[in-house]
């Protein structure tokens, strides 16, 4: 059963390659990275703000600008890991100390990117290679590393992700996957990026794969993480991209939490 599940999540992941490969040859991330402010118009980065996404977790901030200003003004350092996206929705307010990007395809004008401070970096990847065994992961990592070296940094402060496409399973083709399946392999990527987050009141900012997956899996994932010391937060959201309800989650390590999360866990394992 366990060989039969690695298979159909590799079929997963392959999947996810092949299409993301075709929207960057064709120009066109929408459905896999996070956001369209890098590209369209400033009505999109209005109706659609992460402040939206994240709201019932920023409280009491009315948006993360404030959020890092608050960070900042205990001496404590800033550093934001935006996954699926380019990380401009923080970038641009000047607030944080360093902001990395994670992206497919880096689609800001050639003039914009000149413009970027040292501070900010954009890496193109595909951050499903992270998923383990997955061939091109160890050359993201790399790249992650060598951003937090030239910091001077080992930890991220702030991480978000907000995708489009793989998380939404709703969506056409993804639906011939089992949600099990996409259970496993965001669990390894929250493992990946929990494990880069700081244990000084870092906080990750995600929204959590939804379509055909109980609320009470989530229930027993906040326990699962609240049991390793996490502060942990589950919402309900007004959608980023259509007319439902999303779930985001936020969690707090804090020298209490263990520093590390376990390869497997039985509330997101694929052996559900």
């Amino acid at each position: 059963m366990l060989v039969a599940k690695e298979i159909e999540i590799a079929n997963l992941l392959h999947f996810v390659e092949a299409k993301t490969k075709s929207k960057v040859e064709r120009g066109d991330l929408w459905g896999i990275d996070t956001d369209r402010t890098d590209r369209d118009s400033q009505a999109w980065n209005e109706t659609f703000p992460y402040e939206k996404t994240f709201q019932p977790l920023l409280q009491p901030y009315r948006n993360f600008a404030e959020l890092v200003r608050s960070r900042v003004l205990k001496g404590k350092p800033a550093f934001f890991l935006d996954l699926f996206g380019s990380g401009k929705f923080i970038a641009s307010t000047n607030t944080a100390l360093g902001v990395l990007g994670i992206r497919s395809k880096d689609i800001m004008a050639p003039a914009e990117i000149q413009l970027r401070p040292d501070w900010w970096k954009v890496v193109e990847g595909n951050i499903f290679n992270l998923y383990p065994g997955q061939p091109q992961g160890a050359l993201l990592r790399r790249e992650i590393d060598d951003y937090l070296q030239g910091q001077n940094v080992s930890k991220f402060d702030f991480i978000t992700c907000r995708p489009f496409g793989p998380f939404e399973n709703d969506r056409k083709d993804y639906l011939q996957y089992e949600a099990a399946n996409y259970l496993a392999v965001y669990y390894h990527l929250f493992r990946e990026f929990y494990n880069l987050l700081s244990s000084d009141s870092g906080m990750v900012f995600t929204v959590l794969p939804s379509l055909r997956i109980s609320t009470e899996v989530y229930s027993s994932f906040d326990n699962f993480l609240q049991d390793l010391g996490c502060e942990v937060l589950v919402a309900e959201t007004d959608s980023y991209y259509h007319d439902e309800i999303n779930l985001v989650m936020r969690v707090t390590k804090t020298n209490s939490s263990i520093p590390s999360l376990p390869l497997e866990t039985p509330c997101l394992s694929i052996e559900q």
